[in-house]
């Protein structure tokens, strides 16, 4: 098969993928990439596509779509959010072309992100993979493969260590800075279908939206809660409310003392969940990537487009992958 390589030169493990990522050559011949950090200098003996774009998002972006039309499958070396990012120009653009996910992230836990360096295979298997889709005041902000998060922090890495950054220095002055989550969320209304969902949780830290691509998975897992019925009912995605900040990089071993209470309801590829909430600096955060202060209500649905993604798994669960 013939490959396109994309590489995101600010990805948290940027420095460990350029000493691995020449084993690709291993496994493809005819290798397309992008020039420079996005993979030229890189994988020798590539071929070389020239990018366009005033910004890193916007240069993942053109590779994406100019690598499309030359090859077979794309390899995406970064995080679950740079394969967001090149998961989106492909479903904007109606592209049905395979993707291969290799760990080089801060956070690699995803459905799109499948493979890593040192356990590196011929790609054999491929599912399809259904995000949720993200709306606000009929503007399309973006889709979810992992999760929707709504708070103040998202995860990044800083001097090699994950940490939680500011979404609203980054989005705002476009800087890098390390900041406790302490989102403020003062009132949640939610509708489903277009009836009232009454909140239960007195107190609300963090909300989470997420597909269920392997609902099969939760079958059996009572403690997982309403989770664990949403094979039954062919749910497809599911949100949860919780009293204490889950998507945390401060997590440590006392933490574990503090119970965390959950709120959960789960979601067919029918539904659509409108949502209003209410607070200080709350910020709509997909797949890791920081979009936009969340400050006007949301309407969220199953996307009815799916994305072909190579996995090395043999049945429905996504690997364990080194953060």
């Amino acid at each position: 098969m013939r490959a396109g390589v994309i590489v995101n030169p600010s990805s948290g493990n940027f420095e460990r993928v350029k000493g691995e990522i020449k084993i690709l050559h291993e496994l493809f011949e005819d290798i397309y990439t992008g020039r420079g950090k996005f993979g030229g200098d890189l994988i020798p003996s590539s071929k070389i596509i020239e990018i366009d774009g005033s910004n890193l998002h916007d240069m993942l972006i053109d590779l994406t779509l100019k690598l499309s039309k030359l090859v077979d499958l794309l390899i995406v070396v970064g995080g679950d959010g740079t394969a967001n990012v090149v998961a989106t120009a492909l479903l904007d653009n109606s592209l049905d072309i395979p993707i291969m996910g290799i760990a080089g992230g801060t956070a690699n836990v995803g459905p799109l992100v499948r493979f890593r360096f040192d356990e590196l295979k011929e790609p054999k298997k491929m599912e399809k993979v259904k995000p949720i889709v993200v709306f606000m005041e009929d503007e399309k902000l973006g889709y979810a493969f992992v999760d929707l998060v709504l708070g103040d922090t998202f995860l990044g890495t800083v001097d090699g260590k994950m940490v939680n950054l500011s979404a609203k220095d980054f989005l705002d002055l476009g800087e890098i800075v390390v900041k406790r989550p302490n989102a403020d969320i003062r009132e949640v209304r939610m509708k489903k279908n277009g009836m009232r969902i009454d909140v239960k949780l007195e107190k609300i830290a963090q909300i989470v939206v997420s597909p269920l691509n392997h609902s099969r998975f939760y079958v059996g897992k009572a403690i997982t809660g309403a989770l664990c019925w949403s094979y039954f009912f062919n749910a497809s995605w599911a949100i949860c409310l919780s009293d204490r900040i889950i998507v945390d990089s401060n997590v440590n071993v006392e933490d574990l003392n503090d119970s965390i209470t959950l709120e959960q309801l789960l979601f067919t590829d029918d539904d659509e969940l409108e949502m209003e909430v209410k607070g200080r600096d709350l910020f709509i955060i997909l797949d890791g990537n920081p979009v936009r202060r969340c400050d006007s209500p949301l309407i969220i649905k199953s996307s009815r487009r799916c994305l072909r993604v190579f996995s090395r798994m043999v049945d429905g669960c996504f690997p364990t992958l080194e953060l």
